[in-house]
C-alpha cells in the first residue's frame, strides 16, 4: 500500500515512530498481560460476524464512559533504541498481548471504537509478524479526517526522533497498570497510552495536545489474513 502524502506539520515524527523499541522484562509483560488486560482473556466480539465495511452495523457500536488517559509525571521511564522491530514487540507484549492468539497467519487487522472529543473515532491497525510491521488508519469525525502512518516498518528512518521512550506505571504490589510509547520531535509529539480498559492515540503539535481518539478496549475485534 502506497501511503499518500498527508498535510500534517508533525508527519515526519508519526513516520519515523516505526524505528524504536524496549525490551521490557518476561515478568512485567506477564503482570500487564495476565493482572491486568481483561483477566488475561481474549476480548469478547461485540458483535459476531460483524465487518468493517458493514456502515449500519458500525452505527450501532457507541462506546461509552471513554476519557482521555494521562500518565504521571512520576512513571518509570526507560529509553527506545531506534531499532527495527522493538516498537512492533512493544506494542505486541503491552498493548495488545492477544495478537498471538489471534492472527494464526501471522498477520492481520486489529479495529477499534472510541471517540475523539464529542465525535466517533476508529481505527484499524495492521500486524505483520514477518516484517514486523504495524500500519495505523484512525479516522476522526465519521471518516472526515483520516491520519495513516507506520508504527514499524523495516525501511523507516529515524532522523527527526529527538527523543522516545517507554513510560509504565505501577500499582502498590509493583505490577503495571498503565503503559505508553512516546514520540517526541522538535515541534511535535506522538503518544499511544494504554491502561485496563481504554487506549489513548495522542497527537501533539507545537507543545498543545490537538487530537484524541480514546478507545474502549472490549469493542476491540481481530481479523486474521487481512492486509492494508
Amino acid at each position: 500500500m502506497i501511503i499518500k502524502k498527508l498535510q500534517l506539520p508533525f508527519i515526519s515524527l508519526v513516520f519515523s515512530i516505526v524505528c524504536n523499541g524496549v525490551f521490557a522484562g518476561a515478568n512485567e509483560i506477564s503482570d500487564l498481560d495476565t493482572d491486568y488486560i481483561n483477566k488475561g482473556k481474549q476480548l469478547e466480539d461485540p458483535k459476531p460476524g460483524f465487518k468493517k465495511t458493514d456502515k449500519a452495523s458500525t452505527k450501532k457500536i457507541k462506546p461509552k464512559n471513554l476519557k482521555p488517559l494521562k500518565i504521571k509525571g512520576g512513571a518509570n521511564r526507560v529509553r527506545i533504541q531506534r531499532k527495527h522491530g522493538a516498537v512492533y514487540k512493544n506494542i505486541n507484549d503491552y498493548f495488545f498481548p492477544d495478537i498471538k492468539n489471534n492472527f494464526a497467519s501471522g498477520y492481520g487487522r486489529v479495529s477499534m471504537f472510541g471517540q475523539s472529543k464529542d465525535k466517533k473515532c476508529e481505527a484499524d491497525l495492521y500486524f505483520n509478524k514477518i516484517s514486523s510491521s504495524v500500519f495505523a488508519a484512525i479516522y476522526f469525525d465519521n471518516k472526515k479526517l483520516t491520519r495513516e502512518f507506520y508504527l514499524d516498518h523495516p525501511f523507516m528512518k529515524y532522523s527527526d526522533i529527538l527523543f522516545q521512550y517507554l513510560l509504565t506505571e505501577t500499582n502498590k504490589s509493583g505490577k503495571i497498570s498503565k503503559a505508553a510509547i512516546v514520540v517526541e520531535s522538535k515541534n511535535s509529539a506522538f503518544k499511544i497510552i494504554r491502561d485496563l480498559n481504554q487506549i489513548d492515540f495522542v497527537f501533539i503539535d507545537q507543545g498543545k495536545v490537538i487530537e484524541h481518539c480514546v478507545f474502549g478496549l472490549s469493542l476491540t475485534q481481530y481479523h486474521d489474513g487481512e492486509q492494508e
